[in-house]
């Protein structure tokens, strides 16, 4: 038996015991009194804003007189309600201005080295936005915040019409949305917490997407998918309808039946998750394993197995954020954990994305260009509507008349106002001041001076100039109203960055959905540099996990392809005289003002050029740089061969020298056996030699040792260039230490055989 479900049977307080719990630790029951917790905590804040924001919607529309005021002036007054509504032009205007310089964003991988752009996910980035249109989109939620303070957005995959996922940003209503009351920070990125709720669901589609509950089983009650705690969006009630028999039905009597609908509440929160960064080293071969990142559980587990096997192991703890999402109607229908299916990624943001405007500190609150707009927009409607009652209402000519100042008071009616007619009093009335004059229209004094100044406050309260507008029609130089234009621009500048913030976070929004969702190999469009269109795979890259977000100015923009062309324009005789290269050129047609159809036909027909031309002539500069190389070259090859063989020369005199010294030692050492041997006859044949001898055939050979060895280094120093002097440089020329040495050797080894002859 399955019970109808009573929202009196949960509890609107969370137990202590709860407060810590994470959402996986909660069961349906607990998360419904969390979320419902939640909103009791923001709602309030928020209905004051939502307040807001509505009169400013309504003064922007032109509804621009209070109810009270209206109902005492039509009714009771029987006066008319005058709006000149000049807020609508002042929005239109800093939309245009929003319009007519758009952005885009390029992601660039973070990697040691060059960091080029990844094209493919820019260019991938660039296909999601135009599928759903996202320019529009964006657009409007920029009116938004420049109309009451917040415009929102939602990034989502749709798969309703591809089972795939469609790209999908669309604009949110503002009154839909409520947000953490503590978040202070430009475009919420300190909130923790946002719900949208979405009123008027049909019910047969909440019933077509959630056919089952969380336990698994059919959801039979309706009330189920009604979340009335979220309030309404009006305080009224409507009134309970008794149908009385006989009585026709109210979907008969008053143009068919309504359709049901119920309140459904989406919330997306995040909770901050402890892990761990362990490196565990490899028994096997002793290097550290990829960094892996577990729960604490895991982290005990592995310490503590780790001990026990002397493994060293260590591990740091940290703290991410864990984004989820659940939609709630009396119960909770779905929840969901926000990662990425390719990698198990988490989320880095909430899929819906505000876009703040200015900040009120003492309220806590947005707000937007409308809200100082309202004042003098008010006054200047009363004090014209209060001048058109007093032109009204006061006499436009005419005659004050006493009874019996006129003949016949008919006949002076139908006479006074013909050309050439003669009107006539009885005598002594004109005289006697029976007849004067209506008094004219008296208006208060400085009203239309007043008045006046609430129509240029209106402007002037948010710094949009007539320029900005285009309604200047002063005679000034064109470059001073750009100035003007300019300085408008700066005063918004607050408004304008935080639409830049947005596309940053709207980037990572992105950057998650492709890599994560859509990499799945399906074919997207690229538009290269030279204009041609080709198209590639969606992959993911594992080998790149971490991008830079770089918000820049979209080449299709008017005011900024206006800029860039009014400054080549000027640049061009500079660059005609650099010769740039034709990627140069293709570069700047795409901020030249033709259709973007004509720039892409130039570029493609000069790539088909480029192709299929000869080569180019070769330049006369890199002719001459060519020949320059081949005489440097040359020279240098001369030089070389010139080198060895002085080289190869000195190595022959060195031996020639040599040879020389030995014959010459040879010489002198023969002559000095025969004088030696003829004395040692003339003593008698005596076997021992006479000291006298002796001596003089010592200093023979050391004369001669002494005479080579002079000669020797003589030649070498000078032939390597050495100074003059004792020959302290022997064995020290190049390619030469060997010769003296063995010059040396044959010396010492016919100093111990002196009789080798």
């Amino acid at each position: 038996m399955t019970l109808a479900y009573d929202p009196t049977n949960i509890t609107d307080t969370e137990s202590e015991s709860d407060y810590d719990k994470t959402t996986p630790e909660l069961n349906a029951d607990e998360l419904l009194i969390r979320i419902r917790s939640w909103w009791r905590e923001d709602y309030p804040a928020c209905k004051e804003w939502h307040s807001e924001a509505k009169e400013d919607f309504r003064f922007r529309s032109g509804d621009q007189w209070p109810d009270e005021d209206k109902s005492l002036m039509q009714e009771t007054q029987k006066r008319a309600c005058l709006t000149f509504n000049q807020i609508d032009p002042v929005i239109d205007a800093v939309a245009g201005s929003e319009i007519t310089n758009r952005q885009e964003v390029r992601f660039i991988p973070r990697q040691v080295g060059d960091a080029p752009v990844n094209e493919v996910l820019t260019e991938a980035a660039r296909w999601f936005r135009d599928q759903c249109d996202a320019e529009h989109e964006e657009s409007a939620a920029f009116t938004d915040a420049a109309t009451c303070g917040m415009g929102w957005t939602e990034t989502r995959l749709d798969y309703e019409d591809n089972p795939n996922g469609d790209p999908k940003i669309e604009r949110i209503d503002p009154i839909e949305m409520v947000w953490d009351n503590s978040a202070k920070q430009a475009n919420l990125t300190d909130a923790r917490r946002i719900f949208r709720v979405t009123r008027k669901t049909p019910l047969n589609e909440a019933k077509s997407r959630w056919p089952l509950g969380l336990d698994g089983q059919p959801i039979l009650d309706d009330a189920v998918y009604n979340a009335a705690w979220a309030g309404e969006e009006t305080e009224d009630e409507e009134p309970y309808v008794v149908h009385t028999a006989g009585e026709p039905l109210i979907h008969e009597s008053e143009g068919g039946r309504r359709t049901r609908t119920v309140t459904l509440v989406q919330v997306q929160w995040f909770e901050r998750q402890d892990y761990y960064r362990a490196i565990l080293m490899d028994p096997t071969t002793g290097q550290p394993q990829p960094v892996a990142e577990i729960s604490e559980q895991q982290h005990m587990i592995a310490s503590q197995r780790a001990a026990m096997l002397g493994i060293p192991y260590q591990a740091v703890k940290q703290t991410r954020k864990v984004y989820y999402r659940a939609f709630v109607g009396g119960e909770v229908l779905e929840v969901t954990k926000i990662t990425g299916p390719t990698t198990g990624a988490n989320a880095s943001n909430f899929s819906l994305i505000p876009i703040t405007a200015k900040w009120d500190r003492n309220k806590g609150q947005f707000y937007g260009l409308v809200r100082a707009m309202r004042g003098p927009q008010t006054f200047a409607n009363k004090w014209l509507s209060t001048t058109v009652e007093i032109m009204a209402r006061g006499s436009k000519g005419g005659l004050m008349l006493e009874e019996g100042a006129v003949v016949d008071v008919e006949d002076f009616e139908n006479s006074w106002a013909k050309p050439g007619a003669n009107s006539y009093f009885r005598p002594g009335a004109i005289t006697g001041g029976r007849v004067q004059a209506k008094p004219p229209v008296v208006f208060p004094g400085d009203m239309m001076q007043m008045t006046q100044f609430a129509i240029q406050s209106i402007r002037n309260v948010t710094g949009v100039n007539l320029e900005v507008l285009g309604l200047a029609q002063q005679d000034q130089p064109a470059s001073l109203e750009y100035q003007r234009r300019q300085s408008a621009t700066v005063i918004l500048a607050p408004l304008f960055d935080s639409l830049r913030r947005y596309r940053r976070i709207e980037g990572r929004a992105l950057l998650f959905l492709i890599t994560e969702f859509l990499a799945d190999g399906r074919l997207i469009r690229i538009m290269s540099d030279s204009g041609a269109e080709q198209y590639v795979p969606l992959v993911h890259n594992p080998g790149v996990t971490e991008f830079d977000v770089i918000v820049d100015d979209a080449p299709s923009s008017p005011s900024q392809k206006e800029l860039v062309w009014n400054s080549m324009v000027q640049m061009m005789p500079m660059l005609q005289n650099m010769n740039p290269p034709p990627q140069v050129i293709l570069a700047l047609l795409d901020y030249s003002p033709l259709p973007a159809s004509v720039v892409a036909k130039i570029k493609q027909a000069l790539a088909d050029a480029s192709q299929n031309a000869p080569p180019p002539p070769p330049d006369p500069m890199t002719l001459m740089m060519q020949q320059k190389q081949i005489e440097v070259q040359g020279d240098a090859q001369k030089k070389a061969q010139e080198l060895q063989f002085k080289q190869q020369s000195q190595a022959l005199d060195i031996a020639h020298e040599r040879a020389k010294a030995q014959i010459q030692l040879e010489s002198q050492l023969a002559l000095a056996h025969l004088k030696v041997g003829g004395a040692a006859a003339t003593n008698g044949g005596s076997q021992q030699p006479h000291p006298l001898a002796e001596g003089f055939a010592s200093g023979i050979k050391a004369g001669a040792q002494r005479f080579a060895t002079e000669l020797t280094a003589g030649r070498l120093a000078q032939q390597a260039g050495l100074p003059e002097g004792p020959p302290v440089h022997l064995g020290m020329v190049p390619e030469g230490p060997t010769q003296p040495q063995q010059a040396v050797e044959m010396k010492n080894a016919a100093t111990q055989n002196p009789g080798g002859l």
